[in-house]
């Protein structure tokens, strides 16, 4: 709950059914990814915020270009298995650009 006590709350579709947008942000895919690298990173509380979102984002493409499962890496390792330079590094195993 926020520290004023109020939630968020969105309608969505035909009908209105009342939805928490908290609820609606985890079903995203950088939401599911973020998730997915606080469990690999054993990440609590706030900080270095901008740090996580840049490795975050860096996964994401790489899930996104490799067409990987969320929470596994090359050749479905699971995150905790990687690397970190496995799950970011920019170059791409399909294309070669030699």
């Amino acid at each position: 709950m926020s520290p004023l006590g109020l939630r968020l709350w969105a309608g969505f579709g035909n009908g209105w059914k009342w939805t928490r947008v908290k609820d609606v942000a985890r079903e995203t895919l950088f939401s599911r990814v973020y998730e997915a690298c606080k469990e690999w990173k054993a990440w609590g509380g706030r900080d270095r915020f901008f740090e996580r979102l840049a490795l975050v984002r860096r996964v994401l493409v790489k899930t996104i270009e490799e067409g990987w499962e969320v929470g596994r890496g090359p050749s479905g390792k699971p995150y905790s298995m990687c690397c970190e330079e496995e799950l970011t590094s920019l170059e791409s195993s399909r294309d070669s650009f030699d």
